[in-house]
């Protein structure tokens, strides 16, 4: 059971016939989200760990296939 302590709530209902839809009305109440900088669709963002000597190994083998790298993320 929930309880709600106060003198008024509010809410929303939305409908939708399809996942898509549902986001579309809820982004139309919230706000839409920015578009994405070009650099970020433009190439992979590589996830690695291992230190700075196996980031570069990978990244001149990419180099050397012409992976498309947009990024490096670093755990």
């Amino acid at each position: 059971m929930r309880y709600i302590y106060g003198n008024s709530v509010e809410g929303r209902i939305l409908h939708g016939n399809t996942p898509c839809e549902l986001i579309e009305h809820f982004t139309e109440t919230i706000g839409r989200l920015p578009e994405l900088p070009e650099w970020i669709v433009s190439g992979a963002i590589v996830g690695m760990q291992g230190g700075t000597d196996v980031v570069r190994r990978i990244w001149d083998e990419l180099r050397t296939y012409d992976v498309p790298v947009s990024a490096f993320w670093l755990q």
